[in-house]
């Protein structure tokens, strides 16, 4: 007889570990940028988003004109973590898209802006 204990186990990986939205004119949006989200564990998880303003500098940009698709609709980034249904399924291969944008206001600087974009997975 052999006993085992079989833990649940939550891990996420992503295609991309950094987004350049590239030129965008000042009162205009960047093309989509897509990231494919893996469940890598054995649990099904859900996400938990949140994110920081882009700054250089001397400007920033509010974290609100990063954009994301959830639901088909587009929703604003935000400082604070927000939990997601996203139902990403545990199993080989399981996986799912995510769409981001940026839109610019248009009283902006050119010049280059770094900020982050924090994805945490969460056992449904």
């Amino acid at each position: 007889m052999v006993d085992f204990e079989y833990l649940s186990l939550l891990a996420i990986s992503l295609d991309e570990s950094s987004l350049n939205f590239g030129l965008i004119e000042p009162g205009s949006s960047s093309e989509i940028k897509t990231v494919n989200v893996v469940n890598r564990g054995n649990v099904n998880v859900d996400l938990e988003m949140y994110g920081s303003d882009l700054e250089n500098e001397n400007n920033n940009i509010n974290v609100n004109s990063i954009k994301f698709k959830y639901n088909e609709t587009w929703n604003n980034l935000n400082y604070r973590p927000s939990l997601f249904d996203f139902n990403l399924e545990s199993g080989l291969n399981k996986n799912k898209q995510l769409e981001f944008r940026l839109d610019l206001p248009s009283l902006i600087l050119p010049n280059k802006y770094t900020g982050k974009i924090n994805l945490v997975g969460i056992e449904e």
